[in-house]
């Protein structure tokens, strides 16, 4: 592919992978956000602070 496009494999590998771990991490960030908001957080997490001191 980078012959017929007369780029560097470098380039012809490095966008598409960093493509990849962008979509990925936004992704992730949006999946647990809806996630949590469908569920809701676990009762440990909404634990008082003043009862783990």
């Amino acid at each position: 592919m980078s012959l017929w496009l007369d780029i560097s494999l470098t380039r012809c590998l490095a966008w598409p992978i960093l493509g990849l771990l962008a979509f990925f991490f936004f992704y992730a960030i949006a999946f647990t956000w809806c996630f949590d908001r469908v569920f809701g957080l676990p009762a440990s997490a909404l634990a008082d602070d003043a009862d783990h001191a």
